[in-house]
């Protein structure tokens, strides 16, 4: 679709460089709101007319009602998309699920409006309205895990952030549970070569997010689980949970080199706070910087 439909748009739908990573202001949300009204009457006026809306029109459509933070909005063109038998791409899905992202972040949902808007988040990310079930079965509704971009794996880790901060990590699990017990699983579990990449993406997903929310114990159970191997993990969720070791249930081959890096890494930070460093090999001794002595001596 050509872009000479939102030029007049740009400064309502696209956040300022300005604005706040995670929370817009009072006038940012009234113009992206405004926008999003102004989006929807060319939709209807277009549907009025019966000229066919095309692909890039409805993913628009998702992508600045969740900028808009409109739940209602999403799912009427998550409706439309349904309809028309479209299959929303990686590229299409990814600004959609950043502009929830940040919503989650930002927002309490304290309060009855509060709950109200994080129930129907919950259902529009999900398709259900309980959080003990996991969207892996088939869910109520279309709904945006549906388009996780190019297959289960592309924007697993996104979806899976934002379900945490929406309900907490026994949520992120109870996913992780429903994951596990579905066909996809089974399907994924007897791959090999490339497609066995994307089992790691996901595992790997569900790991980060639970690491993310200090849910250590849970994570290492995932691991249990899926049966990948520590060093398969992203460096940040390997070195948290090599932090934090006391629910390890196996000891893979290579993870003592790990360990040992890990230990390094932090002994480094403790000498460069104490303005030390180590010489003299095995049986050395630890030595006061040059610059830490001339500030001893000034004392």
């Amino acid at each position: 679709m050509g872009s000479s439909i939102f030029d007049d748009f740009t400064a309502l739908l696209v956040p300022s460089a300005k604005a706040s990573p995670t929370k817009p202001s009072t006038k940012e949300r009234s113009q992206r709101a405004y926008g999003l009204r102004i989006y929807n009457y060319v939709v209807y006026v277009l549907g009025q007319q019966n000229v066919p809306l095309s692909e890039d029109v409805v993913c628009w459509g998702i992508r600045i009602a969740a900028e808009a933070r409109s739940t209602a909005a999403i799912q009427y063109y998550l409706l439309l998309a349904t309809r028309k038998g479209i299959d929303v791409n990686h590229d299409q899905a990814y600004p959609t699920f950043q502009a929830l992202k940040k919503w989650a972040q930002s927002e309490r949902f304290q309060g009855w409006e509060g709950i109200r808007q994080r129930q129907q988040l919950l259902f529009t990310l999900t398709g259900r309205e309980s959080q003990d079930i996991g969207s892996w079965h088939e869910p109520w509704q279309k709904c945006l895990h549906q388009m996780n971009g190019s297959g289960p794996a592309g924007l697993t880790y996104d979806y899976l952030f934002i379900l945490q901060k929406l309900c907490g990590t026994q949520t992120v699990f109870n996913e992780w549970l429903s994951l596990k017990g579905s066909p996809l699983w089974q399907e994924f579990s007897q791959v090999t070569g490339e497609k066995a990449k994307v089992l790691k993406v996901v595992v790997n997903a569900f790991v980060q997010v639970l690491v993310d929310g200090k849910d250590l114990e849970r994570a290492w159970k995932v691991i249990e689980d899926s049966g990948i191997r520590l060093s398969e993990l992203s460096t940040i969720s390997m070195n948290a949970l090599l932090d934090y070791p006391e629910s390890l249930k196996r000891w893979d081959d290579g993870m003592n080199d790990h360990l040992l890096r890990r230990y390094e890494e932090k002994i480094r930070r403790i000498e460069k706070e104490m303005g030390v460093y180590w010489s003299g090999g095995e049986n050395g001794y630890h030595t006061l910087r040059a610059n830490s002595a001339a500030e001893d001596d000034s004392l």
